[in-house]
This record gives C-alpha cells, sequence and structure tokens, in this order.
C-alpha cells in the first residue's frame, strides 16, 4: 500500500527545476518510469560491500543497511544503538554509516530499468546525512544505458575535514532533514542502471553517514511547438526562433512547427525579417502542457518612405490664416497603411515654435492611409513640418505678412468738400442774417 501512494503522488506531483550538474530541469508533469521507496532492500542489488549487516562497535561505528526508522530493517533485529535519527523519510530508507570496517566504498545498484521509447530522462532521490564526512569521503550517483559509459549525474563531497557533505561543490549541504534532488540524464536506449558508490571513511570519532530514499526514475513528456504564419508575401521567408535556437524558416502562409519538442517553456520570436515586411507574434510564450498550435506570426509590408507623401492644401498663406497638410501613409507595395499613428511637428530650429498650432496632433491613418492636419502661424515666417516617421517626409509652408490696410483717399475729399459746403453754408446765412 505505501508504494502504491508514493508511486502514485511521484506521478502526480510537479517537478520544480533546480540546477544540478549544471543543467536545468524545466518544470513539467513528470512521467515515472520506475519507483523505489525502499522499505526493504528487494529491488535494488549490492555489488560491492557487506549489506545488512551491524557492527555495533566504537567509535568508529559501521553499518549499511535499510533501516526501519526504528533499528530494525535489514539488520536482522540487531538494532544498531548509535543509529542516526532523520527527519523527512516514510518508512524505511537505505543507510550507511562509517563503511570503513566494513567495505569502503560499497556500491549498490538499481538495475535493468526499462527506458524503451523514453527520452528526456531523470533521476531523483531523497538524502539526508548528519555527521561530519571527512574530505576524502563521497557519494556518486551514475546512470549507465544499455551497458555503456557511466554518466556521472550527482555528486556529494566534504569540502573541508569534519564538513558536510555538499552537492557538487554548490554550497547546497545535506543535513539530517531529508532533501529531495533532480538531475538529468543524458541519452536513451532500453535498459538503465542507477549506480551508487558510497565512500564513507569513519576516520573520526564523528563518523560519517548517507541516508537515501524514494528512488526514482521518469521521463519529461516532450511537446511540439508551432502555429501558423499569415501575410507573408510570395517568395518571402521569415526565420523564428525557439528559446533562442531551433532555428525554423517559414516559407509560406500556414501552419509551422519547430523541428525540436521541449518538455515545458517556450519562446517564439522573429531572427529574420522578410524583406521589406516585419512580423509579430502572439501567444508567442508560456508553459505546454500538451503540443501548442496556437502562435501566431503576422506579417505586414514596411512602409515605404518613397511612396509615402506630406502635401499642403496651400503652400502660401498670410500670417494668422490656416492651412491643411495631408500625410499619405503607403507601403512597400504601393498600398495604404491604416491604423498608424503619426505626428507632425516643426522641423526647423529658427521657426517660433510657440507661434505655430497644429490641429490634430498626433493622428491616425484612415483606411486611405491618409493623416489630416490643419496648421497655422500667428506671425510671418516660412516653416517645415516633417511627419514623425519619416526623416525625409516634409514640406515647408510660408506665411507672409498681412498688407497694410488701403487708405481711401476719395472718401476724405468726397468729406472735406462736404465739410467745406457746410461752412459756406452757414457763412452766406449769418450774413444774409446780418443784413
Amino acid at each position: 500500500m505505501k508504494e502504491q501512494s508514493k508511486l502514485l503522488a511521484a506521478q502526480s506531483y510537479i517537478r520544480v527545476a533546480i540546477v544540478v550538474l549544471g543543467a536545468l530541469c524545466q518544470t513539467a508533469l513528470a512521467q515515472v518510469l520506475y519507483t523505489d521507496p525502499l522499505d526493504d532492500a528487494s529491488q535494488l542489488t549490492v555489488t560491492t560491500g557487506n549489506f545488512g549487516v551491524n557492527l555495533d562497535f566504537g567509535p568508529p561505528y559501521t553499518h549499511f543497511g535499510v533501516n526501519d526508522g526504528s533499528g530494525g530493517g535489514d539488520y536482522g533485529g540487531d538494532t544498531p544503538s548509535d543509529r542516526v535519527s532523520y527527519t523527512g523519510f516514510t518508512g524505511g530508507y537505505l543507510e550507511a554509516y562509517g563503511l570503513a570496517s566494513l567495505t569502503n566504498p560499497s556500491v549498490v545498484e538499481w538495475q535493468n530499468i526499462n527506458i524503451t521509447g523514453a527520452g528526456d530522462l531523470y533521476f531523483s532521490a531523497d538524502f539526508a546525512s548528519a555527521l561530519q564526512p571527512d574530505t576524502a569521503d563521497s557519494v556518486v550517483v551514475e546512470a549507465i544505458i544499455d551497458g555503456g559509459t557511466p554518466e556521472q549525474i550527482l555528486l556529494f563531497t566534504s569540502a573541508t575535514n569534519n564538513g558536510t557533505f555538499q552537492v557538487n561543490g554548490s554550497g547546497t549541504s545535506l543535513t539530517a532533514a531529508a532533501q529531495g534532488f533532480e538531475v538529468p540524464i543524458s541519452g536513451t536506449g532500453t535498459s538503465l542502471t542507477i549506480r551508487m558508490t558510497l565512500s564513507l571513511s569513519a576516520s573520526t570519532s564523528t563518523g560519517d553517514d548517507i541516508a537515501v530514499d524514494n528512488v526514482v526514475v521518469g521521463q519529461v513528456p516532450l511537446f511540439s511547438i508551432g502555429g501558423s504564419v499569415t501575410g507573408l508575401v510570395a517568395g518571402e521567408s521569415v526565420v523564428l526562433q525557439n528559446n533562442n535556437g531551433d532555428d525554423k524558416t517559414v516559407s509560406a502562409n500556414g501552419s509551422f512547427s519547430f523541428d525540436t519538442e521541449v518538455p515545458g517553456a517556450y519562446d517564439v520570436s522573429v531572427l529574420t525579417d522578410p524583406t521589406g515586411q516585419t512580423c509579430t507574434v502572439e501567444n508567442e510564450s508560456g508553459t505546454a502542457t500538451e503540443d501548442v498550435t496556437n502562435v501566431a506570426v503576422t506579417c505586414s509590408n514596411d512602409i515605404s518612405e518613397s511612396l509615402s507623401t506630406l502635401s499642403a492644401s496651400a503652400l502660401s498663406v498670410l500670417e494668422g490664416d490656416e492651412t491643411t497638410l495631408t500625410v499619405t501613409v503607403r507601403d512597400t507595395a504601393g498600398d495604404p497603411v491604416a491604423g498608424l499613428p503619426v505626428t507632425l511637428v516643426v522641423e526647423n530650429a529658427s521657426v517660433d515654435a510657440s507661434l505655430v498650432t497644429i490641429a490634430t496632433s498626433p493622428s491616425t491613418t484612415s483606411g486611405t492611409g491618409e493623416a489630416v492636419f490643419t496648421v497655422a502661424s500667428a506671425i510671418a515666417q516660412e516653416v517645415e513640418f516633417r511627419a514623425s516617421f519619416n526623416p525625409d517626409l516634409f514640406v515647408s509652408v510660408t506665411w507672409a505678412s498681412r498688407p497694410a490696410e488701403p487708405v481711401p483717399v476719395m472718401g476724405h475729399f468726397l468729406l472735406l468738400a462736404m465739410m467745406l459746403g457746410l461752412v459756406a453754408v452757414a457763412y452766406r446765412q449769418r450774413k444774409h442774417g446780418a443784413v
């Protein structure tokens, strides 16, 4: 029952990525191929050493076997009086303590694990150590596929005399509390052997120890990453990448898939755009739990600086008057570009820009590719306007001074004549009145 519960737990848990041996095991749903809960020694093979032996004298003391946590297990009832107390283990666990009086090093193996058709393999187990190993002490875990060259996948060594076991020199130390470690296994094949070599010299009175539990071999499922490309011009290609590698050249619109499957994390990007086009990616990243097919790559034509225009309804107006400037944006195929934000700016530094007004800036191009602006200058000056997306797209508008109001000369003469006439009439009236 305990073995079944451990197996179910191992099959359902989410593996957390840790860096060991410089390799990164990515988070994914693990598929367990083999598990040994080490409640007894039925699944392991001792190739070197005296297993199930307790020499209860010393110090240093020495014993080697599966401990049930109460001193029993493979010791045949000969309970080690100096057994180490560990935490975090459930039920039995493999324990080695001061092997110098037995066989040092001792070697145990988990043999003939079926890995047919499996890839991206990993090994995991719980380890603990409560005493003080010497610098000569070590625990080496190796993977052997189809009887080939052993691959060292995990190493515990002591950095200093009477120190602690550390993982691959990383500074992570073992303690009496069980810690889980997971490391990748390179290669594929049909049969796997996990070999563990235990070197525990017990040259000090404090002894040295290692405890192991819950040995697991599994594989990380791999998923394909792909999607679709739209807008690609015939005869052109876009080069995509996943996780900064696995280059994929796509030469036609439609579905695509990267050649290399991944165990979880993916991040699709554009390495090389097609000539005259820019491609963007949506749904580009995530953690796969199944094959990914919704990465969307959209390619659009680049803006053509030579085909885009900036024109004015009038190039010369009077100060204070308005004129209309129209920016027309076209792509390299000559088609209008809609929805592009365009800002109109004053280009020449000699102009008093504070007296220039530009209405509706920024503006967004319409379906015809046009953005329309109304501009005016409060004073007479020549103003050069430029469209923000193109440094070479500009137009100059001159605001001229308004002419002085014309003097109505004839009107003045008529007014003078009328005034003189009135004076003459008044004079005659006074003259006649005096007579």
